[in-house]
């Protein structure tokens, strides 16, 4: 879906979606800006209930009732436009902190060797896993083409809740140290976006049972170190910004 979607055909979409989540991506982050200041667009308000797949309300001729937010997206931008985009008000309402960072490196002096892609049998075997994932918890086809949303599965991830709970534990322990109350604020949410990403990487570990240890391991490792990356990345982009916010005394009404 276009991040230019209206607000009514985005509720159309997650009326009829049976739960499938549509993908937006966006090359330009002020085409993002721009979309949102329309009056009948998204806003940073969807981006917010997409976290937790809140539901949003909406009624019309063609549709009415709640609907879960089923939203992922990918937007790229400097890293001026992108302070820009979720200002202050954006940063003490939550939406910055429900995003992943990444810093695309810049180009050296000698362009990396391009990626060798694979082919044969073994891109075969890939698109054949790939189908496999799909077919089982994403959505499979009709004769007609249509698309049928699979059933919810449970899969288990107690090991991950586990390590995530300790990784709180010692965020709270790093905050109290450095008094760093931006850390504090946001490490559950960030440990939700660590577990999250754990989902699928337990999944393409092959859902590794609790006597494969060096499979549980690795996904747990890997799922410390996305938790680790976006909490110390939100505390360089936006940890001075919400500091000074979190001291401030309480206002009395």
């Amino acid at each position: 879906a276009g991040i230019n979607i209206s607000q009514a055909r985005f509720y159309d979409v997650m009326a009829y979606n049976k739960g499938v989540h549509i993908f937006a991506f966006e090359s330009e982050l002020r085409t993002v800006e721009m979309a949102f200041k329309k009056q009948n667009g998204l806003s940073f308000d969807y981006i917010r209930k997409a976290f937790d797949n809140e539901p949003v309300y909406h009624d019309n001729k063609n549709s009415r009732g709640m609907y879960p937010v089923f939203l992922n997206y990918t937007f790229t931008g400097t890293p001026e436009l992108v302070r820009d985009f979720l200002d202050h008000k954006e940063v003490e309402e939550g939406t910055a902190s429900r995003i992943c960072f990444t810093f695309i490196p810049e180009n050296k002096e000698v362009i990396p060797a391009p990626m060798i892609y694979p082919c044969g049998s073994e891109l075969t075997s890939l698109q054949d896993e790939i189908d496999a994932l799909s077919t089982k918890y994403c959505y499979t086809q009709d004769s007609s083409g249509k698309d049928i949303p699979c059933k919810e599965t449970e899969i288990e991830l107690s090991y991950i809740e586990d390590a995530l709970s300790d990784w709180r534990g010692d965020q709270f322990i790093m905050y109290s140290k450095d008094n760093n109350t931006s850390r504090n604020r946001n490490r559950f949410r960030i440990a939700t976006i660590a577990f999250q990403c754990a989902i699928v990487l337990h999944i393409l570990a092959g859902c590794p049972c609790p006597d494969n240890t060096d499979a549980r391991k690795a996904v747990t490792a890997m799922a410390l170190y996305i938790a680790n990356y976006c909490m110390e990345r939100y505390l360089y982009m936006f940890g001075d910004i919400e500091n000074p916010q979190q001291q401030k005394p309480p206002k009395r009404h």
